[in-house]
């Protein structure tokens, strides 16, 4: 499954927890489309950006997981079984191979952060900053090998056990952009080459980049969907001479050569559509894929109004598609979870809404959880293996969370019982 994990999270109030009775199937509500013609502005209550969970009145507590000390911040599911994940409090990686049961701790000794990527179920990698270190696993967690980064902060993505490439920011970002610079390993992360690379943002000058950088936005925002093509996004929609679009580059032939895209807002776009953010691609086969699309309604200058729309590739990403579905969520951005070529889940405002048909449409689950803003609670894994199984983890703060999964597609979820080794 392909999910994204993002930076202002929405937020939930627990209604309910009880035995499931026999699965029926789900209750969905239809969420309008967009056409260039129509303009719909869902109904939406600003919320407060941070939540809590809270039971209504005559039913039953849940009982909290035996480890609510660990909070999870990633959870990567290689099939129904065998999973990865990353936890704080310290930090930790955690493997399962009984569907969450059981985690084992496989972490490096002495592990001050983590940034994981795991490719399937013995090979992942850990990121660690200061100093700048990469752990290497090719036997699920029982040995971990550790090579000296060349660059700094980085983020860092493998298309298989050799070939992998790396984002790096080395000056940070400020004043609304970054320098980025590009790595390639064909040896498994032992060693890196620099990938140079030219901004269309850069004048003849050089501008004061230094040679291989290129000028972005913001952010670290890459992909692949083979190990020769690669795809940088700048993170944020421009006004330029070219209109509203959004800033792009492919390289079709390992980062060699870089065309720049440009990419027109969704017909009906709401309001006025600021602040506009994009995802990477994300990519379920070399040839179909999507990408993200935030933007806000704020024309009334008080209550600003957040929406997703999804762009679809079935070509490589040689074209891409507008959806017509368009999701509300809490402004400015909201989590997702891209099952399928035809299934997303995202995180609306108060509800998980769900489309089955490749965004064309979008429902909102009748589930027995609500999604509301407080202060001392938030959302920080929303990971389906399926269109019918996920999870949820919810952070409490202080050290508290609570795991919860569902078997039925979002309907119904339920506190979910592990222990860590």
């Amino acid at each position: 499954m392909n999910r994204v994990i993002l930076f202002i999270l929405p937020l939930l109030c627990l209604a309910a927890c009880q035995t499931p009775t026999p699965t029926a199937p789900p209750t969905l509500s239809p969420i309008p489309s967009l056409t260039q013609n129509q303009t719909v502005t869902p109904s939406l209550t600003p919320t407060p950006i941070l939540p809590s969970a809270t039971l209504s009145p005559g039913l039953p507590s849940p009982t909290p997981t035996p480890h609510t000390s660990i909070i999870f911040v990633d959870l990567i599911w290689i099939d129904e079984t065998v999973g990865w994940a990353v936890a704080t409090y310290p930090w930790q990686i955690l493997r399962t191979e009984d569907g969450g049961q059981t985690w084992q701790d496989v972490s490096p000794s002495d592990l001050p952060t983590a940034q994981l990527f795991s490719l399937n179920r013995l090979d992942a990698w850990i990121v660690q900053a200061q100093p700048d270190m990469l752990y290497r696993t090719q036997d699920g967690g029982l040995t971990w090998e550790i090579f000296q980064l060349p660059f700094t902060n980085s983020k860092i993505k493998f298309w298989d056990a050799s070939t992998g490439y790396a984002v790096a920011t080395p000056n940070g970002c400020g004043a609304g952009s970054c320098l980025v610079e590009l790595y390639q390993s064909s040896d498994g992360g032992e060693t890196w080459r620099q990938v140079m690379l030219n901004s269309p943002y850069t004048p003849p000058t050089n501008g004061g980049v230094f040679p291989g950088a290129i000028s972005i936005i913001s952010g670290q925002h890459f992909s692949m969907n083979n190990p020769s093509t690669l795809w940088l996004t700048g993170g944020l929609w421009v006004n330029d001479q070219h209109g509203n679009t959004l800033p792009f580059w492919v390289s079709w032939d390992t980062g060699t050569s870089w065309q720049p895209l440009q990419f027109p807002m969704p017909d009906g776009a709401p309001g006025s559509g600021i602040p506009k953010e994009v995802s990477p691609p994300i990519f379920l086969n070399d040839h179909e894929g999507y990408l993200a699309t935030w933007y806000t309604d704020d024309t009334d200058g008080i209550n600003p109004q957040g929406f997703m729309a999804f762009f679809y590739t079935e070509d490589g990403g040689q074209t891409w598609v507008a959806r017509p579905g368009v999701v509300p969520i809490a402004p400015y951005r909201g989590n997702f979870d891209i099952v399928s070529p035809t299934d997303i889940f995202v995180l609306c405002e108060k509800t998980l809404c769900v489309t089955h048909d490749g965004a064309q449409t979008w429902q909102t689950i009748a589930s027995n959880i609500q999604f509301e803003s407080r202060e001392d609670q938030s959302i920080s894994v929303l990971d389906f293996v399926s269109p019918s199984i996920g999870w949820i983890f919810i952070n409490q703060g202080e050290g508290q969370g609570t795991l919860l999964k569902t078997t039925d597609g979002g309907v119904t979820w339920e506190l979910f019982q592990y222990t860590v080794k």
